[in-house]
């Protein structure tokens, strides 16, 4: 009795089990008299069910509903995307911070903490500690993120050990620079903006009129006349009507929130769903893919941008710009100002008050620095000089003084106490160009002297000849045309300091390669181009820059002693001077002499 009610129990445990399994098979009466549809298991609405759902009848989804195939191929990346907005912006507060303010060194000195301290005066300001620590902990979450996906930065293979981000890892983590640690911040930022560039132009190669969940990228969302660039090469090569899909296009720093794919899966997305009531259907869910796709498109495409490089550079942003390293990023920028802006020199009553008599003797013989502070002056200047072109203001009669009083992002310029004093002296815009290259030659003159040794290669003889042969150390006695010695010692030591202070450049290329690239504003605008691209010496290297320059200088100074010897040598042989020479003397009686002999028309 015993064995059987237990193999009847188990008998009915197994019916239950398998209504609620669905594997029992049922008539219609059997349906009806139990209601098994009542106990029975059902599927999970996720992500894996909803994918499952598309691939069962994936040629016929994939004609209909194009931009779900898409997604699918990114759904394990988008949600890195979420990172690259706070990235970008902290690297933006290290670049408004510390931009032009720190060498190398102290880069790679400072760490993220002690920056965070600093900023703060060290926490007590709690609003601006906050700040910057919710801003580094959300930087240093996206860094830990994202950096094991990438493998490549361009051409260079990542190394396998890759730093986690941490408070205690130097600033220079987060300084932009294709090289060095920089390569590291670069990958990711190109990773994440690849990322999205491809999933944009994936959606945009979906034939126009053929996926109604992208209807709103028929017309376009934005003013195009504001448009950075054209949107024609992201335009479907297939479309099937006149304008094809419009999709801005726009560099990271200009971009909004809005802009930038920020998304993360939530199955609230597949409330557009509902269960197969059927009997033995408890497994089956039904989505409705128009619906899940129309979502999924506003989320991941609607005012999203296509983000482009910064203006002649592969780089999302803008590298960052070390102290005394203005043109290393941006060789041409004196150029680019004088196009903007027509120059002037500064007027003498101006010079008067910066605390010089004439700038034009001022490279002849270096001295010890007139300017207190010239380098921090200088790096205010690269600041200006970088926001002039930025802004490309075209009006050279606005005061400097007034022009930075107008930009918040200029205030900062206020607490260098030589560089305030300068906006006193009513210079203007037409004269920044000028007023740059007077404080970097007092920079100049104390720097270039440490440069590295591979660029103090000592000159040949056939190099020394050379450069007699151009250049003119007479100061244009003789009438054939020659660079004056006093602008090429100029235009050497400008090279020096913009291009040498770092080790960057190969001492091996010709010299002329730069210094006859008028482009570079190294020469006065009083040497004509044609005249130093005929007869800038071409033997000379990068190597021998220094003992050039040297050179020029001390043959400029032995000729002016030999200038001066000669002129006290001939005012010492004239002797004293007598006031009656060079006087006409007259007889003292009225009568005039006549020649003897008399003259044929004396009256006698």
């Amino acid at each position: 009795m015993k064995l059987n009610a237990a193999l009847a129990k188990n008998q009915k445990n197994n019916v239950v089990e398998g209504e609620i399994n669905q594997t029992l098979v049922m008539d219609k009466q059997y349906r009806v008299e139990n209601l098994p549809a009542l106990w029975r298991s059902i599927g999970l609405v996720n992500f894996e069910s909803f994918r499952a759902y598309y691939m069962s009848d994936l040629a016929k989804n994939r004609t209909n509903y194009p931009f779900l195939s898409i997604f699918f191929k990114y759904a394990g990346q988008l949600e890195l995307l979420k990172h690259l907005l706070p990235i970008v912006k902290f690297v933006q507060v290290l670049n408004s911070k510390l931009g032009y303010q720190l060498t190398r060194q102290k880069a790679r000195d400072m760490s993220f903490r002690q920056f965070i301290e600093n900023q703060s005066n060290g926490g007590e300001n709690r609003e601006i500690f906050n700040g910057l620590k919710t801003a580094f902990d959300d930087f240093s979450e996206g860094w830990n993120r994202v950096l094991p996906f990438v493998k490549r930065y361009q051409c260079h293979e990542l190394p396998r050990e890759k730093p986690n981000m941490a408070y205690k890892l130097p600033v220079v983590f987060g300084l932009m620079e294709p090289k060095d640690t920089g390569i590291l911040l670069c990958a990711i930022l190109d990773f994440l903006v690849d990322l999205q560039n491809k999933f944009l132009e994936e959606v945009m190669s979906i034939p126009p009129g053929t996926c109604r969940s992208l209807k709103f990228l028929d017309e376009p969302t934005f003013n195009v006349e504001q448009t950075v660039s054209s949107t024609s090469k992201l335009q479907s090569a297939k479309s099937n009507t006149p304008s094809g899909y419009y999709l801005q296009s726009m560099r990271i720093d200009h971009a909004r929130s809005a802009n930038i794919i920020n998304f993360d899966w939530d199955d609230e997305i597949l409330a557009y769903s509902q269960r197969n009531l059927a009997a033995a259907k408890g497994q089956d869910i039904i989505y409705d893919l128009t619906k899940i796709e129309a979502e999924l498109a506003n989320i991941l495409v609607f005012e999203k941008v296509y983000i482009e490089t910064q203006p002649e550079s592969q780089l999302y942003l803008e590298p960052y710009p070390y102290h005394m390293e203005l043109f290393q990023g941006c060789m041409r920028i004196l150029s680019d100002i004088k196009n903007l802006i027509t120059q002037e020199p500064i007027p003498d009553d101006k010079m008067n008050l910066l605390g010089v008599s004439g700038i034009s003797s001022s490279f002849m013989f270096p001295q010890v620095s007139t300017l207190d502070n010239a380098s921090e002056i200088l790096s205010s200047l690269e600041i200006l000089l970088c926001f002039v072109k930025r802004t490309a203001v075209g009006d050279g009669e606005i005061p400097i003084k007034d022009y930075v009083s107008r930009w918040m992002k200029l205030s900062s310029l206020y607490a260098h106490e030589g560089f305030a004093r300068f906006l006193n002296i009513d210079l203007r815009l037409k004269h920044l160009v000028a007023l740059y290259e007077f404080v970097e030659e007092q920079v100049a003159n104390l720097k270039i002297k440490y440069i590295h040794d591979k660029y103090k290669a000592p000159l040949s003889i056939e190099m020394r000849n050379a450069i007699i042969k151009s250049v003119d150390f007479e100061q244009q006695t003789t009438t054939k045309e020659m660079i004056p010695a006093e602008a090429f010692a100029l235009a050497l030591k400008r090279f020096m300091l913009r291009f040498l202070t770092l080790e960057n450049q190969k001492e091996m290329e010709p010299l002329y390669v730069y210094l006859t690239d008028n482009s570079l504003n190294f020469w006065p605008s009083t040497i004509p181009e044609k005249r130093i691209e005929a007869l800038f010496p071409e033997i000379l290297l990068v190597a021998n820059t220094y003992d050039a320059y040297d050179f020029t200088m001390r043959r400029i100074e032995q000729t002016m002693e030999t200038i001066n010897a000669n002129n006290t040598m001939r005012q010492n042989n004239l002797g004293p001077r007598n006031p009656n020479i060079g006087q006409r003397t007259t007889p003292t009686n009225r009568q005039q002499r006549k020649p003897k002999g008399g003259s044929r028309y004396d009256i006698t």
